[in-house]
């Protein structure tokens, strides 16, 4: 089952939050949740993250956050990407 979430901040940076997606991603495929009846769940998810650029409107700014999660998902699970329009000590693609 898939499920997508989004995000808005303006005040924390995208290094930020790629650092704490990145520990909770790993949490969670290394610790399977196993339910009262013994089936083991494995969580892993992707997630992109970007800058509202100045200007931008809102719906474009998802738009582009969209498309990006949706290329990372057609490329497997467990990716965290940060796009081109962020800080260039931001630019960062990890697996």
């Amino acid at each position: 089952m898939a499920k997508n979430l989004q995000l808005l901040s303006q005040t924390i940076r995208l290094r930020k939050v790629y650092a704490l997606l990145q520990t909770i991603e790993k949490q969670f495929s290394e610790q399977p949740i196993v339910t009262k009846e013994g089936v083991k769940i494995t969580i892993n998810f992707s997630c992109s993250l970007t800058n509202h650029l100045n200007g931008e409107l809102l719906d474009l700014t998802l738009k582009r956050a969209d498309k990006m999660l949706y290329s990372v998902k057609n490329n497997g699970r467990g990716w965290i990407v940060i796009d081109h329009h962020s800080t260039p000590e931001e630019n960062v693609a990890v697996n």
